[in-house]
């Protein structure tokens, strides 16, 4: 796909490659940790920036130009992710599954379901559309991801098509490998030296997650705490248990912490606060996004018997029944005493189905666990009571990830087999975070908008559910395809006459198992229309004029490419090309250099802080805004474009001296770009362009011009 696309750059939104670009570029050059902010001079980056680390790194060591590796890197973690993932599953089908599986079937299972299907989004919007043929563009591929009103539903294959390498893709393979490593500790020998490497490595994912996207941390973090239990049943009595649990976890979360302080002593969070959410999830939107997943995870379980071979453990189920009634009573009071609530719940088609599906899941759940009649009426009747509540007061994904939590607890607390635990472990963490995503959000720069809100909250925490949904999905869908084993025996000759000989001969899926398995098979079918439909328009994406296949080079449209301003200009960039390429011949260290700052995704702004790395006095201001405080922006957004725009040589020396701007850049750009307020308005003016000539010889040289662009160096006093 990089091969068929590897602009760095496309002519509508631009994407989160600049930034990414920029952050890499800017490793590869400074001098020392943390580095500097390419976005704003003279300040350090604050942002968890270690997976682009890794990124630079790897540049580093091989030499690649970053405008290649950029496009090499991309699909790496694609490919990291993926190859995790096939791994992951094919452990975990192993172990809960009574019968051999093939290996390559469920890897395979795992790959298609986690990096290929997309959500129904598309499906549901062709299907709407039928019988007219539709006509695909740009909207096919970048509907999917806005399935649900103010948030971001990513999911692998549009991140990998998009092919921005943003944080949560880096960290993306990180989080299945303490997924793996989780599971290794629980089903692995119970002795402390083999588990001791687990441990570290477990630290490390903690840590690298921490430093590289710290959405993931809190239910990453959460899972290691769980297997950590898992595997202290060594100890038996549940003080001792517990004792283990709190020594070990809290010393492999100090080792984390350790591994990446240099980091964290040096990185300021700005928003740490959460806010109430206000109005829960579209249900349709939800299954748009979410429906193929559940759906395979819930027709598998049902048509495989998955987990019913494994022996109960009375005692934790019956706690963990305890538990989750507490939770559906607070969940209910917690939706009581909201304040807005005024009007009593009333009944739908909504709470009915919801309810009833509901109570049948968890009745199968409690029947699996071999419960006793009452405990198991008793948890239905509070399913029921919960998720009717909750549904009928307009929270049905609340109840759908209450409801998800409570059967992973309960499969987590009621099966002696580590295999089986681990399995309910990662349902309960996917429920917990839907359920989570209903409650509160985090309050990040966008909490004042109405719409958007909790966009990133969506995005992030949504991102880590479409994971575990993903391996569960693939893991119950590779049990019920497999075929169950019977023993055969026959009487073989031998020398020491006719002894019995017993072999295990796969038997046909049943009726029930291959209607289940036609069922998955039509929901991924569906799933899968998305890349179908969403990949030409995407790679077709492009400037006018673009050649073919031929080039890995992410700023080869720069060559031919131009963008129409909002007052009709027409820019174009292959000077500005031309003067990187002399930057990078002729310019060491991180001198500062000055350019438009247009605001974010719009006309390359930014561009020469993007392609080398070096400080500008202020890049993309929505994104600076996630590393510092708003005033301070506000004025460098103000003094840049007063550097352009005003005519005196005086005002121009001193925000020249304030920011200790060394280089000046004046390009197709800088001449035709509108104001990011009011587009038609030129950025600046051209009595504030040419003053800058007249500074000639004075305060300035020029050290380079091509094509329009012209490079001044500040004549130092020296």
């Amino acid at each position: 796909l990089r091969f068929f696309n590897p602009d760095s750059w496309h002519p509508i939104w631009g994407g989160e490659k600049p930034m990414e670009f920029a952050h890499i570029n800017a490793l590869l050059r400074t001098p020392s940790f943390p580095p500097f902010d390419p976005w704003f001079s003279g300040g350090l980056l604050n942002y968890y920036y270690y997976g682009e680390y890794l990124i630079a790194f790897l540049i580093k060591l091989t030499g690649i130009p970053s405008e290649i590796a950029f496009n090499l890197a991309q699909p790496t973690m694609m490919g990291l992710a993926a190859s995790a993932m096939y791994s992951l599953v094919v452990a975990i089908s192993s172990r809960v599954s009574r019968d051999r599986v093939d290996p390559l079937v469920t890897g395979g299972l795992g790959v298609l379901i986690f990096t290929l299907m997309g959500n129904l989004r598309t499906a549901w919007d062709l299907i709407r559309g039928l019988p007219n043929a539709p006509e695909f563009s740009f909207d096919w591929t970048w509907s999917a991801s806005r399935a649900i009103d103010g948030g971001i539903t990513e999911f692998p294959y549009f991140t990998g098509l998009y092919a921005d390498l943003h944080a949560h893709l880096i960290a993306l393979p990180v989080t299945i490998a303490v997924l793996g490593l989780g599971f290794s500790l629980v089903t692995g020998s119970s002795s402390l030296g083999a588990a001791v490497p687990k441990l570290a490595g477990l630290a490390l994912c903690l840590g690298t997650l921490s430093a590289a996207n710290a959405w993931d941390v809190p239910v990453y973090a959460m899972v290691m705490i769980a297997a950590v239990f898992l595997w202290a049943g060594r100890f038996g009595n549940l003080l001792f248990r517990l004792l283990a649990t709190l020594v070990v976890a809290g010393a492999t979360g100090a080792m984390s912490y350790v591994m990446f302080r240099p980091f964290h002593d040096n990185f300021i969070a700005l928003f740490n606060d959460v806010g109430r959410v206000t109005e829960g999830t579209n249900l349709t939107q939800f299954l748009l996004h979410f429906g193929a997943l559940l759906g395979i995870l819930g027709i598998s379980i049902a048509g495989s018997g998955l987990l019913s071979w494994s022996a109960p453990r009375p005692r934790w189920r019956d706690i963990a029944v305890a538990v989750f009634g507490l939770a559906v009573a607070a969940a209910i009071a917690w939706q009581v005493f909201r304040p807005h609530l005024t009007e009593l719940p009333s009944g739908s088609t909504e709470t009915v189905t919801i309810s009833l599906i509901a109570a049948g899941a968890l009745a199968m759940v409690m029947l699996r666990a071999k419960a006793d009649a009452y405990v198991a009426s008793i948890a239905v009747i509070l399913a029921v009571i919960g998720t009717a509540y909750l549904v009928a007061l307009g929270w049905p994904v609340l109840a759908i990830g209450l409801f998800l939590a409570a059967c992973g607890a309960l499969i987590y607390f009621s099966f002696e087999d580590g295999a089986a635990s681990f399995f309910g472990l990662m349902l309960a963490a996917a429920g917990s975070v839907i359920a989570g995503v209903e409650v509160v959000f985090v309050v990040d720069d966008l909490a004042t908008l109405a719409e958007w809100y909790r966009m990133n909250t969506i995005f992030k925490l949504y991102y880590q559910v479409w994971t575990l949904l993903s391996a569960l999905a693939a893991i119950s869908l590779a049990v019920l395809a497999s075929k169950r084993s019977s023993a055969v025996t026959s009487w073989v000759s031998t020398p020491r006459g006719f002894l019995p000989k017993t072999v295990y001969v796969p038997s046909p899926l049943s009726k029930r198992s291959r209607v289940a398995v036609a069922a998955c098979v039509v929901l991924i079918g569906l799933s899968l229309v998305y890349p179908a439909v969403a990949t030409l328009p995407r790679l077709d994406q492009r400037f006018e004029g673009h050649p073919g296949p031929g080039t890995l080079d992410a700023l080869y449209w720069m060559r031919y490419g131009t963008i129409t301003s909002g007052n009709g200009q027409v820019i174009g960039f292959a000077g500005d090309l031309d003067a990187m390429h002399w930057f990078q011949e002729n310019v060491d260290g991180t001198p500062v250099i000055a350019e438009a700052s247009i605001g974010p995704y719009r006309g390359d702004g930014s561009r020469f802080s993007i392609v080398l790395g070096l400080p500008t006095v202020l890049g993309w201001d929505r994104h600076e805004r996630q590393q510092r405080y708003y005033p301070e922006i506000a004025q460098r957004d103000a003094d840049v474009r007063e550097l352009y725009n005003s005519g005196s040589e005086e005002r121009k020396r001193e925000i020249i001296d304030v920011y200790g701007i060394d280089y000046i850049i004046v390009g197709e750009l800088e001449r035709k770009s509108g104001l990011p307020s009011n587009p038609t308005q030129l950025y600046a003016s051209a009595e504030g362009i040419g003053s800058f000539s007249s500074m000639v010889g004075s305060e300035l040289e020029i050290v380079f011009e091509s094509n329009g662009t012209v490079v001044y160096r500040v004549i130092s006093e020296g």
